[in-house]
């Protein structure tokens, strides 16, 4: 089966691209907003900024009232501040949209609700920095966590990564403002903005893919 389902099935769309399958000639993909910040990008990082944005302008293509045909250049999937988007061929965005890349995979999403999609390799470097990203209680529950502390810390990171895109807001205040309750598998709760919220993941060949809708 489709190891993304859990997260396919609370958003409008989503779309995956790896990123060891992009190859030259790039310039097709690109609007010329587009192109003008790519061209500054190291290669790393313009193959992740090429991945995000091909996966938006599939999912743009393939909304209602978009169009298939439709020359990906012609597409810009991102606001001047560097936000994704998903426009319409009129320009309107009717939903709000998402866009996250790791070393090897870059994934986009669109909800009718804020929407927030992470997508990190599970390494051990996720723990070198916790004390910066974890409040005491987040650092005890992944410490003692049946997952090991490697996946469930990676799952708290990943949490606060999609929140802050959800909300549009610094990761640094997404920090403090996001209080993880739970960890699971698949599903875990945190707390944000006063309510407690469920975050959704799905790990594939090592990499965690968590989705938050706000």
């Amino acid at each position: 089966g489709d190891p993304l389902e859990i997260l396919r099935a609370r958003c409008r769309d989503l779309c995956v691209i790896e990123l060891g399958t992009i190859v030259k000639p790039w310039e097709w993909i690109l609007s010329e907003e587009e192109r003008k910040r790519f061209t500054v990008m190291r290669e790393k990082r313009g193959t992740s900024f090429l991945g995000a944005r091909m996966a938006l302008k599939t999912i743009a293509r393939r909304m209602p009232g978009g169009d298939p045909a439709a020359a990906p250049r012609t597409l810009t999937t991102m606001h001047p501040d560097g936000r994704p988007r998903c426009p319409l061929p009129d320009g309107i965005e009717p939903f709000h949209c998402t866009a996250s890349h790791d070393s090897r995979f870059a994934v986009s999403a669109v909800s009718e609700s804020r929407i927030g999609i992470d997508v990190e390799e599970i390494t051990g470097r996720v723990l070198k920095g916790r004390r910066l990203y974890m409040h005491e209680e987040e650092l005890a529950l992944a410490s003692n966590h049946p997952l090991g502390e490697t996946e469930a810390s990676t799952r708290i990171w990943s949490i606060k990564e999609a929140v802050s895109k959800a909300a549009v807001s610094s990761l640094p205040g997404t920090w403090q403002g996001v209080a993880v309750r739970e960890i699971g598998n698949d599903a875990s709760r945190y707390e944000f903005d006063g309510e407690t919220r469920e975050a959704f993941h799905a790990v594939v060949e090592g990499h965690l893919f968590t989705l938050c809708i706000l």
